[in-house]
């Protein structure tokens, strides 16, 4: 099947004891405030307590790569609300990954995510709509990283 639109992977940990506000301002301000901006669809986040990197994933799903060049998303990181610039500096092993849609099969959200990372080859389609025919799971996509998009430190 054939992909539309782009989207943001966001890995990240977190200074230990501000997970409880973390997970309050990511819910009631940071993604709410993102899919606000033009070309922001849903935003998705999971987590890991327990694994020992990257315990947070999110994943914004946007129409296509120019919503991560809108005026209202380049203010959203250059202007970041108080709770916003009080909370950066407590992420640790931040990774952001903005992707353009190369190919998706299945359809729907699983409750459980797998990430990975891989080279786009003549046999990746097949692989991904093998991948997205095995039991238990929903769906498998691939997108390819722009690194012209803006970003914060």
């Amino acid at each position: 099947m054939s992909p539309a639109g782009a989207f943001l992977a966001l890995w990240n940990d977190l200074e230990h004891g501000r997970e409880p506000e973390y997970d309050d301002w990511h819910t009631r301000e940071h993604v709410p405030e993102r899919v606000s901006a033009p070309g922001f669809r849903t935003g998705l986040r999971y987590v890991d307590r327990c694994h020992p990197l990257h315990r947070y994933f999110t994943l914004y799903e946007v129409d296509d790569m120019a919503a991560f060049h809108t005026a209202e998303y380049r203010d959203l990181l250059q202007n970041p609300t108080p709770w916003s610039a009080s909370m950066r500096p407590s992420f640790r092993n931040f990774l952001r990954v903005t992707c353009a849609a190369r190919l998706r099969f299945g359809y729907g959200r699983g409750g459980v995510l797998a990430v990975l990372r891989v080279t786009e080859d003549a046999g990746a389609a097949a692989r991904l709509r093998a991948l997205a025919a095995m039991p238990g799971i929903v769906a498998a996509r691939l997108g390819r990283h722009d690194a012209g998009t803006p970003t914060v430190a």
